[in-house]
């Protein structure tokens, strides 16, 4: 066998033997990489007997085209794997292909198999008459196969055959020739897709994910689902004849080792709107569109899956959300909304709160209007990123009567700072997206630029059965009834200066009041909630306990003898004397270095009393107030004892009823005193 003329410059042959089996038959192989392109070179390949006699004649034609420049010398490919040719539905896998020094780096992942499967590759051959490249591999271990072709203009189909037999159809295209027009960083809210079924996350995201281009056009994504599974991938930009921009986002969830695949996948191709396509260029704030409006899915199970929509945003580092969303100037709050999903009846979680972004600390701050406000933290806004964190209490009754119990979550979520539509009219996008978690069950939240409608006001309709006079006198008992009307017929109750909170939910009854039982000495605050509006403003209820203080044991609060006597005023109370008997109460005012006659009892301060017998009695009306801080500055101070133990350095003078010492009495109330500092000043 021979070859004239001789084969293109780089290649050679080799002529083969065949086994003996194969009589006289023998085998050419063509090797090489050719160096120099040529069209329509003709070769012979001659047989000759022995004796030089020509038996057989093929000619053959070689075109060697230089790849340099051409569509297939692009430095990365990057696509998707698909159920079949349609190109319909969420993919099954994704591809990429980046140029390095000796060929093409292949990596495919897919829910076909266990780990991603990589190889170098080259393009193999080209069809002149189909204008087509060709590639193919083939991974013997696992058994599974992948077949490419490309056209010259950039459309990339193939085959991949799963190591179950499956055959998939592969789509691919190189990446964009213009980066620039895609670059940067964007929040992809990720969806449920509206459906005629009612979605329990309607209105919310089930996740989000965060995608990075850079000035190349490969992208690099990172994402989180409401359920805690992370994910993270690379792709590349491709581009469509209209010039919008699409990146497949892929990962597998949940291998089971008796299928033999994944079970469950996160997946989609996004589009995106290119720079010069984007809505008001140059307004300066972001009005970039990154979406999926048909094919994305999060898949658990086969069984267990949601078709969701993506939809997002570029997010600009740096910069505040009331600067990205194009607020600035207007003077808005933000709005944080958390899904409605809890046992209504049986717990409260923070909704509807007005949040203020504050610049300098990168934070949203609860705008501390009402009860359920002080429930909810900051939430602090990583600025490079948009993610967001922060934490509420979900509030939970054990039972009826009893406070509240608090359960910390922590928030997490991201910011998506444009409501451009996305896929449809009226899908407006929302600031931000996030979750918690309670009990085991995700729940999301969403920040929104929009204002709420309040709650109206709770009414004291009345107490101890009558019409409520004002200002409400004092009350003998130590607890009142209460009858409290609201339309919302759900209420939030406090006990102001105590951190415990009561709910009070008649959402089944006809009437639009509630009877509760409070104590008195205190001064309570309710709250409307309901579902659609945001809580009420409060409704403040002062309830004065009225209480004594004399010289008969059946004084009430204080009982104490006849004559002079020292007492202290407990911390967290304060008297408003109404009647003082005909006995004496004096203050000791230190502008005037004097003893003076009082009506006002200060929690933490001492107080002379003179009972002039054993009938005094002085009536007074009592309520709660804040625990003052105690300083006992240097020198002589006129206090109720401290219940704390005290220094070396301070003494303490006590009264006993006829002169001071230093012997602390026994008997109620706590005791006033003088106490002296030695410190110096």
């Amino acid at each position: 066998m021979s070859v004239t003329p001789a084969l293109p410059a780089g290649l050679s042959y080799q002529i083969i033997a065949a086994a003996p089996s194969r009589g006289v038959s023998v085998s050419l192989m063509i090797t090489g990489t050719p160096t120099n392109a040529v069209t329509n070179h003709q070769v012979s390949l001659e047989i000759r007997d022995q004796a030089n006699v020509l038996c057989d004649l093929l000619p053959v034609a070689f075109n060697v085209i230089n790849l340099t420049g051409t569509i297939a010398d692009r430095d990365v490919y990057a696509g998707r794997i698909c159920p079949d040719n349609s190109g319909v539905g969420a993919p099954l896998g994704s591809l990429s292909m980046s140029k390095n020094a000796t060929g093409l780096q292949l990596t495919l992942h897919s829910t076909s198999t266990a780990e991603a499967l990589s190889a170098l590759v080259n393009w193999q051959g080209y069809d002149p008459a189909k204008d087509q490249y060709y590639l193919s591999f083939t991974w013997s271990t696992v058994n599974a196969r992948i077949d490419l072709t490309l056209d010259t203009q950039g459309n990339g189909r193939g085959t991949f055959t799963a190591p179950s037999g499956e055959e998939q159809t592969v789509f691919f295209a190189p990446v964009t020739q213009n980066p620039a027009n895609f670059s940067g960083t964007y929040n992809v809210a990720l969806r449920p897709q509206p459906s005629p079924t009612p979605h329990a996350y309607d209105g919310f995201a089930l996740g989000w994910l965060r995608l990075i281009v850079d000035t190349t056009g490969a992208g690099t994504y990172t994402g989180t689902l409401i359920d805690g599974t992370a994910f993270a991938g690379t792709s590349a930009i491709t581009e469509e004849a209209d010039g919008s921009g699409r990146m497949v986002f892929f990962a597998p969830l949940n291998w089971d080792n008796s299928l033999g695949r994944y079970q469950g996948r996160i997946a989609g191709q996004l589009a995106i709107t290119p720079l010069p396509l984007r809505y008001e260029p140059g307004a300066g704030f972001n009005d970039a569109c990154v979406y999926d409006c048909t094919n994305a899915i999060w898949a658990r199970t086969s069984t267990d899956k949601d078709a969701i929509q993506p939809c997002g945003t570029t997010y600009q580092t740096g910069k505040t959300l009331t600067e990205q969303a194009g607020l600035a100037g207007q003077g808005l709050d933000f709005l944080f909304e958390a899904q409605q999903a809890l046992p209504a009846n049986q717990t409260v979680v923070p909704d509807l709160i007005f949040l203020a972004e504050n610049s300098t600390s990168s934070a949203l701050i609860p705008r501390n209007d009402n009860l359920l406000a002080a429930e909810l933290t900051s939430f602090s806004i990583n600025t490079n990123t948009g993610v967001v964190n922060g934490s509420l209490n979900v509030l939970s009754s054990a039972q009826t009567g009893q406070p509240l119990q608090r359960e910390a979550v922590q928030l997490r979520g991201i910011l998506t700072p444009i409501t451009s539509d996305c896929c449809s009219a009226g899908t407006d996008l929302f600031l931000g997206y996030g979750y918690f978690t309670w009990r085991d069950t995700p729940y999301a939240f969403r920040i929104s630029a929009q204002s709420a409608i309040q709650n109206t006001v709770p009414v004291l309709k009345s107490l101890a059965g009558l019409a409520p006079a004002t200002p409400i006198q004092p009350v003998e008992a130590a607890e009142v009834a209460v009858q409290i009307q609201s339309a919302s017929k759900r209420v939030l109750y406090q006990r102001l200066h105590s951190s415990d909170l009561f709910l009070a939910d008649w959402s089944a009854a006809a009437e639009d009041y509630t009877e509760l039982t409070v104590a008195t000495g205190a001064t309570w605050q309710f709250v409307a909630l309901s579902q659609d509006k945001a809580p009420s403003a409060p409704l403040q209820v002062v309830i004065p306990r009225q209480t004594t203080l004399g010289a008969s044991p059946d004084s009430g609060d204080a009982a104490i003898p006849p004559g002079w006597n020292l007492i202290g005023i407990p911390a967290d109370r304060h008297y408003i004397v109404i009647d003082n008997g005909g006995g004496t109460i004096l203050a000791y005012a230190e502008s005037a270095s004097a003893y003076t006659s009082t009506n006002e009892l200060v929690g933490g301060r001492a107080y002379w009393v003179f009972a002039p017998d054993n009938d005094y009695v002085a009536t007074l009306s009592q309520m709660e107030q804040p625990t003052p801080s105690l300083v006992i500055k240097p020198g002589w101070s006129f206090l109720a004892l401290p219940t704390t133990p005290l220094p070396d350095h301070i003494t303490v003078w006590y009264w006993n009823g006829s002169n001071f010492t230093l012997t602390p009495p026994s008997a109620d109330p706590a005791p006033g005193a003088w106490l002296h500092n030695a410190a110096q000043p």
